[in-house]
């Protein structure tokens, strides 16, 4: 109905351009004319959803542009967060000029999305920060257990080498009793020669008397 009226209205000012033939009408409805060949231009990239078409273009229609920053957002949502609120701006901006019930539930179905995006985004966050504390501590408990490991090893390293000194202070003694018992043998058979020969001396010399 509203194109109709548009229409008949540049019809009707067209006819009293060529009747009255007044400059300053003329390009008021060269503007107008222009306005609404490029507004039916980008709903029609719209529909085809030439979304890219409808962003880039000089034009009003800022419920279009809030759908086609909401679609391309759907293919590549990389800047999630950036592109939603700018679709949110411009949904505010085209209930100021129309107080249309769709403009409304858009921004409201967009704002949940938002929300949505925020709590899912949230909790990958806190999945990954367990994440990051289960393997802190597995590696913590990697390295105690191979603290404990080296500390056994070196306590083994450790305990066969007091071993080991203990055998050879052993082996030392023994030598050494060894030795101190074979001169007390030596010593003692020394003595008992020495006795021998002073005895035979003695009986010597009774048997000269």
């Amino acid at each position: 109905m509203k194109k109709k009226i548009k229409a008949l209205f540049l019809i009707f000012i067209g006819l009293g351009l060529i009747y009255f033939d007044i400059p300053s009408l003329k390009n008021f409805y060269n503007y107008l004319d222009g306005e609404y060949r490029g507004e039916n231009l980008v709903k029609e990239k719209y529909s085809k959803g030439d979304y890219e078409y409808v962003l880039k273009t000089d034009h009003n229609l800022l419920f279009l542009k809030a759908n086609s920053i909401v679609k391309l957002n759907e293919k590549e949502p990389q800047d999630k967060t950036n592109d939603l609120n700018k679709s949110l701006d411009l949904y505010k901006g085209a209930i100021l000029q129309k107080d249309d019930l769709n403009i409304k539930k858009n921004y409201e179905i967009v704002l949940a999305k938002m929300n949505q995006n925020k709590k899912k985004e949230q909790k990958e966050q806190e999945q990954e920060q367990k994440e990051q504390e289960k393997q802190s501590q597995e590696t913590e408990k990697d390295e105690s257990k191979k603290n404990k490991e080296l500390n056994k090893e070196e306590s083994i390293k450790k305990s066969a080498l007091n071993s080991e000194k203990v055998d050879k202070k052993n082996e030392s003694n023994r030598e050494l009793q060894y030795i101190l018992q074979k001169l007390e043998e030596s010593e003692k058979q020394s003595f008992k020669n020495n006795e021998r020969y002073i005895n035979q001396n003695n009986k010597k010399n009774s048997n000269k008397w």
